[in-house]
C-alpha cells in the first residue's frame, strides 16, 4: 500500500491557492473542472439563473463548508459571494494524481471508491491541510521526561521525582522492571530500585512509552472502543518489534518498542475528527488506512521524534520497500506488523509474506518455516509481560 510521503505532500501543497472574493463577485461552476474549492471565510450563494439553490456560510457549524463548493448533484451555474469571502482551492488534477499514486496498491474488494468515500477522504485531507484537524498534544509528563533526557546533568533522582508524580506510571515502571523482559535476580519495589536496574536511558524510554497510552484515549463513547482496539494492536506490535530488534542486534530494542507503539498514531487525529461527523466505522477505517501514515508523520515531526521513527510510521505499510538497502527501523516495524497479523489470524495485506524483503534483511529466515515463528514462541513470556505493563 502506498501513502503520501513528505515529498508528495509538499508537491500537493504547492497546488493550493487562497483567493479573496469581494461581495458580489461571481465564480462560474465550470471552475470545478480545474479546482476543488472550499469556503474558508464568508458566505456564498449557489445560483442557477436568479434562483438560489443554497447558501454556504463558513461561520455556520452545519458541515456544508467542509464539502467542496461545487458539490456533485446540484445543477449550479455559479456561486455568488454574499460577503467578502476567502476560498481555498486545490488543483483537481494534482489531487487526483496524488491520491491515485497513494492508493495504487489498495483495493476494497474489487471495487473503486464510492463518491461518499471519496468525499470523506477529501474532508479529512482538507481538515489536515487547513490546520482544522486537531493534533493531540504530547502528555505533559512525557515532555518532562524528554527534557530530562536532553539534560546531560540529569540524575536518576531527577527522573525518579518526575515519575513519582504519576502513581500509575510509577506502578507500571516497577512492573516493567520486574517483567520477564527486564527482570533481575530479585524483585524491586521502588522507583529508585527500578531506575537503578534499568538505567537512566532505558527508564526514560520506557516511561515515555508508557505515558503514550494517554494519547489513545477518547471522551466520546462513539470512538472509545476504536481507540482501545488501536492501542491494544499498537502494544502488541511494539512488543514484537522489541523482540525482533533484540534478535537482529541492529538497534536499541527500546527504540524499536517506541516505534512499534507509534506505528498507527496517525489514526488518533482521524478518530477524534470523526466524532463530529455522521460516518460509519467502515468509512473511518478507510480514511485511517489511506491517511494515517501521512498524518502520523506530521504529528511525530511536531513532537520532535527521531527521523527514523517518523520514517517507520510514514513508510510502515510499504511492504516491499528498499529490497536492496540495509535493514532499518522501518523494516522492524513492517515485520512486527505482519507477525502480529499472523498471531491474530488476520487477513494479510500482501499475498505472501515472502514478498516483504524485511524478513530476509533482518535475518528472520523463511517466513514459511517454523524457525521464523519460533523466535516469537520462545519470547512469548516476554511479549506477554511487555503487553501487560504497557496496557
Amino acid at each position: 500500500m502506498q501513502h503520501l510521503n513528505e515529498t508528495a505532500l509538499q508537491g500537493l501543497q504547492a497546488q493550493l491557492r487562497v483567493d479573496q472574493l469581494e461581495a458580489g463577485k461571481r465564480l462560474p461552476a465550470r471552475n470545478k473542472e480545474r479546482w476543488i474549492s472550499y469556503v474558508l471565510e464568508g458566505s456564498m450563494d449557489l445560483m442557477r439563473g436568479n434562483t438560489s439553490l443554497g447558501r454556504i456560510d463558513a461561520a455556520e457549524d452545519n458541515g456544508r463548508a467542509t464539502q467542496p463548493l461545487f458539490a456533485d448533484g446540484l445543477d449550479v451555474e455559479f456561486a455568488a459571494a454574499i460577503t467578502s469571502t476567502r476560498l481555498l482551492s486545490i488543483s483537481r488534477r494534482a489531487l487526483e494524481a496524488t491520491l491515485a499514486a497513494e492508493t495504487s496498491h489498495y483495493e476494497v474488494g474489487e471495487q473503486s471508491l464510492s463518491s461518499t468515500e471519496g468525499e470523506l477522504l477529501e474532508q479529512f485531507y482538507k481538515a489536515l491541510s487547513d490546520g482544522k484537524m486537531q493534533l493531540p498534544s504530547m502528555p505533559e509528563i512525557a515532555l518532562r521526561i524528554r527534557e530530562l533526557t536532553a539534560d546531560e546533568d540529569a540524575s536518576l533522582n531527577d527522573l525518579a521525582k518526575v515519575i513519582q508524580i504519576d502513581p500509575s506510571l510509577t506502578a507500571r515502571l516497577i512492573q516493567a522492571a520486574n517483567s520477564a523482559a527486564y527482570r533481575g535476580t530479585r524483585a524491586v519495589g521502588s522507583v529508585r530500585e527500578a531506575i537503578t536496574r534499568l538505567g537512566l536511558k532505558r527508564t526514560a524510554s520506557l516511561a515515555f512509552s508508557i505515558t503514550m497510552h494517554n494519547v489513545f484515549k477518547a471522551k466520546s463513547a462513539k470512538i472509545s472502543h476504536q481507540m482501545q482496539s488501536l492501542w491494544e494492536n499498537s502494544v502488541e506490535v511494539s512488543a514484537i518489534a522489541y523482540i525482533i530488534a533484540r534478535h537482529s542486534r541492529l538497534m536499541d530494542p527500546d527504540h524499536a518498542l517506541l516505534a512499534g507503539l507509534m506505528h498507527r498514531v496517525g489514526a488518533v487525529p482521524i478518530l477524534l475528527f470523526s466524532e463530529n461527523l455522521d460516518t460509519h466505522d467502515a468509512d473511518v477505517n478507510l480514511a485511517i488506512n489511506r491517511l494515517a501514515p501521512m498524518i502520523g508523520g506530521v504529528l511525530l515531526k511536531e513532537w520532535g521524534f527521531a527521523q527514523d521513527i517518523v520514517q517507520a510510521i510514514e513508510e510502515g505499510e510499504q511492504w516491499t520497500r528498499n529490497p536492496d538497502a540495509p535493514a532499518d527501523l522501518c523494516d522492524i516495524v513492517i515485520a512486527a506488523r505482519l507477525y502480529a497479523d499472523i498471531r491474530n489470524d488476520r487477513t494479510l495485506p500482501i499475498d505472501s509474506l515472502n514478498e516483504a524483503p524485511a524478513f530476509r534483511k533482518l535475518g528472520l529466515g523463511d517466513i514459511g518455516s517454523d524457525r521464523s515463528l519460533q523466535m516469537l514462541e520462545d519470547a512469548a513470556e516476554e511479549i506477554a509481560s511487555i503487553r501487560e505493563f504497557l496496557s
